[in-house]
């Protein structure tokens, strides 16, 4: 099996469930990016190397858990907002240039949105996917960016739950 993906689903996984575990230490700043018009949710250096600056990123969210691997960086956003109203957002900065929507996928009920996107200036693509775990709570925004500078495997451990029991094989026998 290829292993990008495997990694790529358990890097998802394990995003997810820290998310849930929390890590603010209270700095919900936002320094404006002027290039955009979007105020960024955190400073740069919060967010994975080579992570676009140009990224349009809804106002007020928290970043909750960020990793970078081989040509990708995965970032999981905390916004203060309804999925219908940072969906729109979403839309409509993603369909500005240089960015392209590829696809617009909701799912049968609304409860998660996924958005898939294309820069025409810089080949970087990728996938913006919303989910609101409870009404008024939030939502999810989970920032997939393929085409980054590749910094070869996993940059960032990702915990699996059986990470202890695997040994690298030496080739002898047993």
């Amino acid at each position: 099996m290829n292993l990008r993906r495997l990694l790529y689903p358990l890097l998802v996984i394990a995003l997810a469930l820290t998310a849930a575990c929390g890590d603010d230490d209270g700095d919900n700043s936002s320094p404006s990016d002027t290039a955009t018009g979007t105020a960024r949710p955190t400073a740069p250096s919060n967010l994975p190397a080579d992570f676009p600056e140009h990224f349009p990123l809804y106002e007020e969210s928290s970043l909750e858990q960020s990793a970078r691997f081989e040509d990708q960086a995965l970032v999981l956003f905390l916004a203060p907002a309804g999925i219908s109203e940072v969906a729109d957002f979403y839309r409509g900065e993603l369909a500005s240039e240089p960015w392209t929507i590829t696809s617009d996928n909701d799912s049968a009920l609304g409860e998660t949105i996924t958005l898939s996107y294309r820069n025409e200036l810089d080949g970087l693509r990728g996938t913006v996917t919303l989910s609101e775990p409870s009404p008024g709570l939030g939502t999810e925004v989970n920032i997939r960016v393929v085409g980054l500078p590749n910094i070869g495997m996993l940059a960032t451990p990702v915990p699996t739950e059986n990470a202890a029991s695997e040994t690298p094989s030496t080739g002898e026998a047993e």
